[in-house]
């Protein structure tokens, strides 16, 4: 029920407050497990990628979350309500989640730019989800979100100059090792930038 309510309200008016264009959903699975993964610009990257998908999908995404929300009891309660994946122990989770054909929502850099520009990645974690389950990964560039909430600043500033380019699925193809996983990441991540 409460959803279906999100589904139909609040989802569709934080896309008409704040995302001014979406490109390439036809790019997204219809049916299957998949990855779903972005730049990380400002808070608001999740929130405002699941209005844009769950309406088109109608299905939930599963994000990783940021550990130290989980010792807030209104953000624990909320995530865990809302498919959301602490960081410790998340990798076993989430490859479970992927064989169960759900969809997973990760940001590989890890923090958020302080520049507007996307980040190198230093972490296996995406390489590692791509490997083990052989889904679809699909990268989105969030475009505008660094001019809408940059990280020095305490609330938004602009309204409707966010728009998201949705891309082709990418296939990991590399062996089970920590260079491969890196390479992987980074190679996405590059494809976002070109979107």
């Amino acid at each position: 029920m409460v959803f279906f309510i999100l589904r139909h309200t609040i989802f569709p008016l934080l896309k008409w407050l704040f995302v001014h264009d979406v490109q390439g959903l036809e790019h997204l699975p219809k049916k299957g497990g998949f990855i779903v993964v972005s730049n990380h610009v400002t808070y608001a990257d999740a929130p405002l990628l699941v209005a844009v998908l769950i309406p088109y999908l109608n299905r939930t995404v599963h994000f990783v979350a940021w550990k130290k929300l989980k010792t807030i009891t209104f953000f624990r309660w909320v995530l865990t309500y809302f498919g959301g994946v602490f960081e410790n122990g998340s990798m076993e989770k989430l490859i479970h989640l992927l064989k169960q054909k759900e969809i997973v929502g990760i940001y590989p850099e890890g923090s958020r730019t302080r520049t507007g520009k996307i980040q190198k990645v230093t972490h296996t974690g995406l390489g590692v989800l791509a490997a083990q389950t052989r889904v679809p990964v699909i990268p989105v560039h969030m475009v505008g979100g660094f001019e809408f909430w940059p990280y020095n600043k305490t609330l938004p500033s602009r309204k409707n100059v966010i728009s998201f380019k949705i891309g082709k699925p990418v296939y990991y193809s590399g062996k089970k090792r920590r260079k491969d996983y890196l390479f992987f990441a980074n190679k996405v991540m590059k494809i976002i930038a070109r979107l």
